[in-house]
């Protein structure tokens, strides 16, 4: 796979507002399998590569959080921008032959279109996810229906700060945090949440509400046994695998995963 240098590309992959930041030189699909056209050229560019499962992860992390009623609207949405790119960015033999050896320039309208059209669709993205996040009231349910993490913002301020409440279904509060600061604009905001399968745990990551953090911030998790919350690291990301498992991800070192239940056992 090969490199070369995007213009615009660090500003968006790195210093995005959402926080994230595309460290992966992989795509989101499989290389083996990739079509002819865009999918090929997309693998033999790390650059194009890394936007690609920027773009994955952001579209992924906005349907974990999502109710099932409306996933729907927004994975046909998603379809529809892939047929769009393809439509819209049609390369030549010569731009998939400068991409294979690496003397693409900058300025390749190619290049450019999906450049462009990855940094408009994450653009969507993160409008979207704002907008989930900045309702007055936020509700996730546990799978299994018993338990429902509560996010509340504070709507009386210019900068969304958080409020997370874990409470039986429809019943009794477990667990309590305030992230409002108390000058109500140094606090802090729940920016990705998410039960496990299991119900057992529930993982959240906190930013900065004036919007002045660091790339790797906190992530917690409710264990649901002891009833009690624990720090587990901080990160730009993560990611839930099966009952037990998270995925961290940093800015500049390898992900790591660990078992939740091994975590909290600690704390």
């Amino acid at each position: 796979m090969k490199k070369h240098c995007l213009v615009g590309l660090a500003a968006f992959v790195l210093f995005s507002h959402t926080g994230w930041a595309a460290v992966a030189s992989l795509p989101s699909f499989d290389c083996a399998t990739a079509r002819p056209g865009n999918e090929q050229a997309i693998c033999n560019d790390s650059d194009l590569s890394a936007l690609d499962m920027d773009l994955a992860a952001r579209y992924e992390k906005l349907m974990s959080n999502l109710p099932f009623d409306q996933k729907d609207p927004i994975r046909q949405a998603q379809r529809d921008w892939l047929r769009k790119r393809d439509k819209e960015c049609v390369g030549t033999s010569n731009d998939f032959q400068c991409l294979r050896d690496s003397w693409c320039a900058a300025s390749s309208a190619y290049v450019h279109c999906l450049v462009t059209a990855y940094s408009k669709r994450a653009d969507e993205l993160n409008a979207l996810a704002r907008a989930w996040w900045a309702k007055p009231i936020h509700t996730l349910p546990s799978p299994d229906r018993s338990l429902e993490a509560v996010v509340k913002t504070n709507s009386h301020s210019a900068y969304s700060e958080s409020e997370l409440e874990i409470r039986q279904t429809g019943g009794k509060s477990l667990q309590q945090l305030s992230f409002i600061g108390p000058d109500e604009k140094h606090g802090a905001y729940v920016s990705q949440a998410e039960w496990t399968s299991n119900s057992q745990f529930f993982v959240f990551r906190t930013i900065n509400s004036a919007g002045h953090h660091a790339w790797e911030t906190p992530i917690q998790v409710y264990d649901r046994k002891d009833n009690k919350i624990a720090d587990l690291d901080t990160g730009i990301d993560f990611k839930l695998k099966g009952d037990d498992e998270i995925k961290i991800r940093y800015m500049e070192k390898p992900s790591v995963t660990v078992h939740l239940s091994q975590i909290v056992e600690h704390h």
